[in-house]
């Protein structure tokens, strides 16, 4: 876990079930490392003092053309495939990962679902509403 926060626009952080917005008002919260590299490289957050050095990144925003590229190729996305095959302690590590809820008598199935579902990269352009 790394600790980061917002320095630009608005993040929804997720709580369990609920996503938090979290903006440059917000003191600093903790992300997973993959999410604080990510937020940090599109230049939406920095590192908080105490995060380890080797997980620090440049805060410089990128330039529009850096942006879509990395949104655009899916090489780049970080998303990660659950599936039922996977055992339930592995699906309930990743769900603690992700801090997804996942209810009582939930089958394999079920688990990789949400789990597909809170790991989904969301595709923005110019035009996408913000959140």
């Amino acid at each position: 876990m790394s600790k980061i926060k917002i320095i630009s626009g608005c993040y929804g952080h997720r709580e369990g079930i609920l996503n938090i917005p979290k903006s440059e008002k917000d003191p600093p919260f903790e992300v997973s490392d993959a999410e604080a590299e990510r937020l940090v490289s599109l230049g939406v957050a920095m590192y908080v003092d105490g995060t380890p050095e080797f997980h620090k990144k440049s805060n410089a925003v990128p330039d529009n053309e850096d942006i879509e590229n990395s949104a655009s190729t899916p090489e780049n996305a970080s998303k990660i495939t659950y599936s039922p095959d996977m055992s339930v302690g592995d699906l309930r590590k990743a769900a603690k990962e992700l801090g997804v809820t996942i209810p009582f008598g939930s089958s394999k199935e079920d688990m990789a679902n949400l789990l597909n579902e809170a790991n989904e990269i969301p595709t923005l352009d110019v035009e996408s509403p913000v959140l």
